[in-house]
């Protein structure tokens, strides 16, 4: 849906998902991981984190929070031993999407 068409509820539906759903795993598990001097938090993406596609507004937008979400993440806490990555799965269901052809999941971060 386009950035007119979807409602502030649909986008608060999306982030709700795709962000919030991360950062509260996040807030759960870190304290532990930070005390314990090591951790690895895996978190999923997709290409709609870093490329932005038509009529994808509210989804692009709950991946591009993830990703600087975790890339800030990473920087923070690398030093004290808990590192997060991302996989970044192509998109799925993209309508045709040419960039997402033959794309396959990748890894980022440590």
């Amino acid at each position: 849906m386009s950035a007119e068409e979807a409602s502030l509820a649909d986008y608060a539906a999306i982030m709700d998902v795709n962000f919030m759903g991360a950062l509260r795993l996040v807030k759960a598990v870190l304290p532990a991981m930070r005390a314990r001097g090591a951790g690895r938090i895996l978190g999923t993406s997709s290409v709609g984190g870093v490329v932005g596609f038509p009529f994808g507004s509210p989804y692009a937008a709950s991946k591009f929070a993830m990703e600087g979400f975790w890339e800030s993440c990473h920087a923070e806490y690398k030093a004290a031993g808990v590192h997060f990555a991302l996989v970044r799965a192509p998109c799925c269901n993209c309508g045709g999407l040419s960039l997402c052809a033959g794309a396959t999941p990748c890894l980022v971060g440590g």
